[in-house]
């Protein structure tokens, strides 16, 4: 996809330093000695550096339930779990594949009443969705913007669509976000949610062990609220952060931090559980040391193991074995 570069304005110094052919090689070595002595103004980028030596432990299916049980052979103490919410608790395609096809379906109408066109074939590329023969999504890439982008991002890359289109840029925001309201709408009427196999289970077990538990997601805090509530298991959480409550969303350490200072734990001694490689890399970011890839393996290059399901965690009779 194109960017569109905003071009910034230098100062008055440097405009004037710009048409001016220096012949001197002292005022260049003058002028730069007295650049380098600028203060950096780099605010926060220190607390998203990724420690220099920090790497996630690697454990088996058996060491994993040891530490979430807390068993004094365990490898690491642990005291709370976080989870992602879309594709880690609820059925990521369940949900938000319905509500993509009503924006998508929407947007296109919208264009269509304004005479303007929509490359059909650039679709799937979008928000990194897979489409069956009617154009309904069917899967998705766990790299994409629908599955790791803020609800802003969203709504701009679609907008950006909208603009190329033929609308303009403000045009185009607005009718998106209009949209989407209109799709948010009819998921909530339709409240087309299902969880990850075993989710439920598994949380519970959790709590029985003393956990604390809460949700790190990029969609807003009000629809991870929402979302969880609807699959009845909002009260078992302790906490729930969303992109629009801190600065940086994932892959950057923010949420697993804000989540951990509300706790009263430490990332050391936190779990996150996710289904992208944004997920891992917040966890690691912030210092956990155990992140647990849900899905299949090949799509992660962090995590400290991988399973397909939560179902893998419990017995027949739903308990930790």
């Amino acid at each position: 996809m194109t960017e569109l570069i905003k071009k910034t304005t230098h100062s008055q110094h440097q405009a004037q330093a710009s048409n001016v052919h220096v012949q001197n090689d002292r005022n260049d070595r003058t002028a730069h000695e007295q650049a380098s002595k600028q203060p950096s103004v780099e605010p926060l980028r220190a607390s998203h550096e990724q420690p220099q030596t920090h790497h996630l432990q690697v454990l088996d299916r058996m060491e994993l339930i040891r530490c979430l049980r807390r068993q004094p052979n365990a490898s690491k103490r642990i005291d709370a779990v976080l989870f992602d919410k879309d594709g880690t608790l609820l059925d990521f395609i369940y949900m938000w594949g319905y509500w993509a096809d009503q924006l998508l379906r929407s947007f296109r109408e919208a264009l269509e009443a304004d005479g303007l066109n929509w490359q059909e074939e650039n679709v799937a590329g979008i928000w990194g969705t897979l489409h069956d023969s009617d154009g309904h999504i069917i899967d998705y890439d766990v790299r994409g913007p629908l599955a790791m982008g803020t609800m802003n991002d969203v709504y701009a890359v679609l907008a950006w669509q909208g603009y190329r289109a033929g609308w303009s840029w403000g045009q185009a925001s607005q009718i998106v976000r209009e949209l989407a309201k209109a799709a948010d709408q009819q998921l909530e009427q339709a409240r087309p949610v299902k969880e990850v196999e075993g989710a439920t289970a598994f949380i519970k077990q959790c709590r029985q062990y003393g956990l604390k538990l809460g949700v790190v997601t990029a969609d807003d805090t009000a629809n991870a609220h929402k979302h969880v509530s609807w699959l009845g298991i909002e009260p078992m959480f302790d906490v729930m952060i969303g992109s629009d409550r801190v600065e940086h969303g994932k892959p950057f350490p923010d949420m697993v931090q804000l989540a951990c200072q509300q706790l009263g734990v430490e990332p050391a001694h936190t779990i996150v559980f996710g289904d992208t490689n944004g997920d891992m890399m917040m966890a690691q970011a912030a210092g956990c040391e155990i992140a647990i890839g849900i899905g299949q393996s090949q799509a992660f290059i962090l995590q400290s193991m991988t399973i397909t399901s939560f179902a893998e965690l419990l017995t027949e009779e739903g308990t930790m074995e």
